[in-house]
């Protein structure tokens, strides 16, 4: 399924981004983490990836969802987890 991602990269970042497949959304989301927080602890940050339905209305900085369909997290080792 072909989904819209709002990520939340940090305290004060977020960007949203289409992907072809829940697997492509993640696998983006995580290579961001690493590339970001390499050295650092993920726990103290307020990460996550919400997944909706892909349309043609968000861009780059807007997202016109109202409620999302999937929420993953980074848990407590650091593995992103499904959280709703």
């Amino acid at each position: 399924m072909k989904v819209c991602a709002h990520a939340s990269i940090g305290p004060r970042e977020t960007y949203h981004f289409r992907a072809d497949s829940t697997r492509q959304a993640l696998d983006r989301f995580a290579q961001e983490i690493q590339r970001r927080y390499q050295r650092s602890h993920l726990y103290d940050q307020h990460l996550f990836l919400d997944l909706y339905p892909q349309c043609t209305d968000c861009r780059d900085l807007m997202n016109f969802h109202d409620g999302e369909i999937t929420r993953y997290v980074i848990g407590p080792r650091g593995a992103l987890r499904r959280a709703a």
